[in-house]
């Protein structure tokens, strides 16, 4: 009886640990954090929040979008990511293939393109 209690300490701290680190593990070590201009210190901040922190307009990063992946935008937002301000766009390519680019929402720049299936 008295091993047992040491041992299922440990195991309980064990399980704590790791499921503790995986929930403050963001990206996996493929991915890499966005970097933008706008700091968002609030995730999950309102739209209505967080629209008139843009410096640039949806016309505007939905250009910089096409112009980074030729096609056809499906879909766009303005969130926060990795506490930065961006907007992000889902876009289809003439041969049917999907990416999804971030774009800064204070100067236009192209921060991720991710390609999907």
């Amino acid at each position: 009886m008295k091993l047992l209690k040491p041992t299922l300490s440990v195991i309980v701290l064990a399980t704590v640990g790791f499921f503790g680190y995986k929930a403050f593990v963001k990206k996996s070590e493929n991915e890499k954090e966005i970097v933008g201009s706008i700091r968002v210190e609030k995730e999950g901040t309102r739209l209505t929040e967080l629209a008139p922190l843009a410096k640039i307009t949806f016309a505007d990063a939905a250009k910089a979008a096409e112009a980074a992946v030729p096609g056809s935008i499906v879909k766009g937002k303005l969130e926060s990511e990795d506490h930065y301000l961006i907007y992000t766009f889902k876009i289809i390519s003439p041969n049917k293939e999907w990416s999804e680019v971030s774009i800064d929402a204070g100067d236009a720049k192209v921060l991720e393109i991710e390609k999907g299936d």
